[in-house]
């Protein structure tokens, strides 16, 4: 009997008895399933968190001192002339500064009401690496840097807050500040309207974030009449690079001031690869879980293969006395264990899909299914029919075609 023929016979076995078939294969089809549900909303997970650290500047270096002992000095600080050095260092796409100032506070629609608000001063560029969305008009460009000009870039949450509502008519309305450090009214032109990046934590805690306006950093220096600024951020040519780039950038700010530990270079990639690795862990435990559906499932393939070789008994004694070898029973019993466990698995991953579809947007996340665990859970499925089905198979092989012949 060759591989087709016992495929059509084994194929033939599970058809003719669709409910002892179907129940052997449940636990493999829970197993399955719960593994490619667990698996794909896991990934679906990393996938959010990248999203969520790509719009905070995934894949930039932020630069800031770390330390502010005695042995700083004035010439040790930042400024706008280091972002052009480490611009010049090899691997690096790009370099941009911010300067935060806060204690203000924001007029509102209601001029006798205000919010507290911070003032973030920022560099052409920034917003391609923080990925800024703008809604209406532009974000600071050079022009504003090298003139120090009064322009500002507002997010929608705050347009609604100061002018009632959301809609190009903004651009070139104007913002007030004030604040206790300086005297008077600091007012701003509204030159670009962005989408407020942290929405869905000010809806949770409104009274915990600030209003942000952004300036340029130029302007905000000659506000506060500082020439420093708070953080560097750098973006590298290549993530892989990233751990390099941050060493070049260290030595390069050491050299300039022949100083050494005076700054402090914040990976994001190194949080996100420990949050990955905890999230694998969690996903492989929770598998390692459900992969125990798959040992009953392994049990009930055994058991049912047994019985099976019981009922088939005379069919076996039939064919060996009529020629077939040891190796022919064999085979052909190891190849029904393996269908078996084949179409359990295949449901078991259609179920899975499914299940990660309807769980996904329940739990606010975008399943992903890779085709590599797919194809896993195909092979484990078959090596579980193999593993299980060795037993009955060999005992099916074993038996002596007289004694076959003669059981009832």
């Amino acid at each position: 009997m060759n591989i087709l023929e016992s495929m059509k016979t084994a194929v033939s076995s599970v058809l003719s008895s669709k409910l002892r078939a179907f129940l052997t294969m449940l636990g493999i089809i829970i197993g399955i399933s719960s593994v490619i549900t667990i698996v794909s909303i896991g990934a679906g997970m990393g996938n959010q968190m990248e999203e969520m650290w790509a719009n905070m500047g995934l894949g930039n270096l932020q630069v800031s001192m770390s330390n502010w002992g005695d042995t700083v000095t004035d010439r040790d600080l930042l400024t706008l002339d280091d972002v052009q050095m480490l611009g010049n260092i090899p691997n690096v796409r790009t370099a941009t500064a911010t300067l935060g100032n806060w204690g203000y506070q924001l007029r509102l629609m209601d001029p006798s009401e205000t919010n507290q608000a911070n003032l973030m001063g920022v560099m052409p560029g920034h917003d391609r690496l923080v990925n800024v969305q703008m809604l209406y008009g532009r974000y600071i460009n050079q022009m504003d840097i090298d003139g120090s000009t009064p322009f500002a870039v507002i997010n929608d949450t705050t347009a609604e807050r100061v002018f009632g509502s959301v809609h190009a008519g903004i651009i070139g309305q104007t913002v007030e500040l004030s604040s206790w450090m300086a005297a008077g009214i600091q007012r701003f032109t509204v030159v670009g309207i962005k989408v407020n990046p942290n929405a869905e934590f000010e809806a949770m805690w409104p009274d915990f974030i600030n209003e942000e306006v952004t300036v340029p950093i130029t302007t905000l220096q000659s506000l506060t009449g500082q020439r420093t600024v708070d953080t560097i951020h750098v973006a590298s040519e290549d993530p892989n690079l990233m751990t390099q780039v941050a060493e070049d950038i260290n030595a390069a700010l050491d050299n300039s001031r022949g100083t050494m530990g005076n700054y402090h270079i914040f990976n994001p990639m190194n949080f996100l690869d420990q949050a990955n690795e905890q999230l694998a862990m969690v996903t492989l435990v929770i598998s390692g879980i459900a992969a125990i559906s798959l040992l009953v499932g392994g049990i009930g393939v055994m058991n049912i293969m047994l019985v099976t070789v019981t009922e088939r008994t005379r069919e076996i004694g039939i064919r060996k006395s009529i020629g077939a070898r040891r190796r022919d029973i064999l085979m052909q019993f190891l190849i029904e264990a393996v269908i078996l466990t084949f179409i359990g698995g295949t449901i078991g991953i259609a179920i899975g899909i499914g299940g990660g579809r309807l769980l996904g947007p329940l739990m606010d996340i975008t399943p992903v299914v890779n085709m590599s665990s797919v194809l896993l859970a195909v092979g484990v499925s078959c090596a579980t029919g193999l593993i299980f089905g060795v037993g009955p198979a060999n005992k099916a092989s074993k038996l002596d075609p007289i004694e076959a012949l003669r059981y009832e």
